[in-house]
């Protein structure tokens, strides 16, 4: 009987932080200068890199590692970053320290990267604070701290760094690096599912219904996990199916339930939730009449379909 989301904060937080350059998928760009020469002809770009515009220098070595309207060259990429990087712009650090640890147009150099990430996030740069902590919460690069991971967290949350923020509430609710505290908990998770971050969402959800941190709010958790479940996290489509199936903070719905769970079982990532999440979607079929079933998976097919 699935009861709350499975897809564990632990379980969440662990992928997140198991290799630093996996985190810069999960963590939103911060918007910088470069961004106004995203929509630049690149001679433009060119010409206010030349005269040493940093947010140019840095919009140019995106085009060179991306090779968008110029051969690719990181070699070339590198060269501007670090111009940039010279005038103590931050997001140029924070770009040389992932090609430093990916091995961009030279050897990869985890030192080296770890010095860039550091000074571009003494500059502010909200994602190089996310990697910073990051680095300090599993020990990669640095000796593992709690402590650290914590206060980089929680500078990178203070600039509005989604998964910071998730990841400073589960330290909160855990009590790692921080005085254990549900309220404070609850707020980082509120602050990024207010954001839109799926898996805050559905930890939002689980909070209210269990009643952990908050009062037990069956609507209110069907409505997070709802939010989240509307982006694909299988976790909350699962418990959302089930909530469903019993009429529990939503009206009962029987071929809603089968499609969620359905939709779960499809999406999951583990072979373990994948078989969880057909077996109740089963168990909720074996209960439907031959007409709820065939109008519960031409729902199903049409959503494929889009």
């Amino acid at each position: 009987m699935i009861t709350s989301a499975s897809n564990s904060k632990l379980t969440q937080i662990g992928r997140l932080l198991g290799l630093t350059l996996l985190l810069t998928i999960a963590s939103r760009a911060q918007p910088n200068g470069a961004s106004k020469y995203e929509t630049s002809p690149i001679e433009v770009i060119k010409s206010e890199a030349q005269r040493g515009v940093a947010a140019a220098q840095v919009a140019l070595a995106e085009r060179y590692r991306a090779g968008q309207g110029i051969a690719k060259d990181n070699g070339a990429a590198l060269k501007w970053l670090r111009l940039a990087a010279a005038q103590s712009e931050a997001s140029a650090e924070y770009k040389l320290g992932l090609m430093a640890e990916a091995g961009d147009g030279q050897a990869a150099n985890l030192a080296e990267a770890l010095k860039w990430y550091t000074l571009s996030a003494k500059h502010g740069y909200p994602d190089a604070q996310f990697i910073l902590g990051a680095m300090y919460y599993k020990g990669h690069g640095v000796s593992a701290d709690d402590r650290e991971a914590a206060r980089w967290f929680r500078m990178a949350a203070d600039g509005g760094h989604n998964w910071a923020q998730f990841s400073l509430a589960t330290m909160f609710e855990d009590g790692r690096g921080v005085e254990k505290s549900s309220v404070q908990a609850v707020k980082f998770y509120r602050k990024a599912a207010e954001a839109g971050l799926d898996a805050a969402e559905s930890m939002l959800g689980q909070l209210y219904y269990l009643g952990r941190g908050v009062p037990q709010d069956y609507l209110e958790a069907a409505r997070w996990y709802g939010r989240a479940a509307d982006k694909g996290h299988s976790g909350s489509q699962a418990v959302l199916g089930a909530m469903y199936s019993r009429g529990q903070g939503v009206p009962q719905d029987v071929i809603r339930a089968y499609v969620l769970l359905s939709s779960a079982a499809s999406t999951a990532e583990e072979a373990a939730d994948k078989a969880s999440y057909a077996a109740s979607r089963d168990q909720v079929a074996a209960g439907m009449s031959a007409v709820q079933l065939s109008e519960a998976r031409r729902l199903l097919a049409q959503k494929v379909r889009k």
